[in-house]
Order: C-alpha cells, then structure tokens, then sequence
C-alpha cells in the first residue's frame, strides 16, 4: 500500500489550480461587494484631508502626497498649497496598488 503522505506533482498542481480557482473567485466577489456596498456619491461634495485617507488606506501620509502631486488623486477645488484636500467619493474609490503600480512605471519613464 502506497504511504498516505506521498504527494506528487499532479497533487499539488490540482492543488494550486484550485486555489487560483477560489482566489478569482473570492477577488471578483470583493470587487462586486465593493460596487453594491456603499455610494460613494451619498458623499458627494465632501472633502478628506491627506491624512484622513491614508488612515483610510493604510498607507504613509507622504504616499498620498506624492500621488497627489503626481497627478494621480485629484485635489478638491478647495485645497491650497499648505492643505490638500481629497474629494471623498474619489478617496473611497482609490486602489492603491494600482497607484503604486502606476507610480513606479512613471518613475522609470523619467
């Protein structure tokens, strides 16, 4: 009889396959949760300051600053040269690995 704790190759690959399988799975469920959770658009004309959405996203105050300056997150119309403002429906909207992406490909065209 065959020992009980051999793994083969075909086992992990069914394995991994399955767990690529239930991540797309769990990602397109966030995405759709994401869109049917809230409205963004019930905060409409409301403004963050810098900080108040890099708390929101768990990154650093200065991450937000650069994306702002960069052209990535647009500025409300309020903001001035010593406090950015942030609309908040575009602060809720952010995808910050999307913008670290974008970020970084800017860096290596300069």
């Amino acid at each position: 009889m065959e020992d009980s704790t051999h793994i083969d190759s075909t086992k992990i690959s069914l394995y991994v396959q399955q767990l690529e399988f239930t991540v797309r799975n769990l990602e397109a469920t966030v995405a759709r949760m994401k869109q049917e959770c809230f409205d963004p658009q019930k905060f409409y004309g409301t403004a963050i300051t810098v900080d108040a959405c890099a708390r929101m996203h768990n990154v650093c105050v200065e991450t937000v600053r650069e994306y702002v300056h960069a052209g990535f997150i647009p500025t409300h119309p309020d903001s001035t040269s010593r406090k950015i403002l942030i609309l908040t429906t575009d602060a809720l909207l952010l995808d910050f690995k999307q913008l670290k992406r974008k970020y970084k490909e800017l860096k290596l065209s300069i």
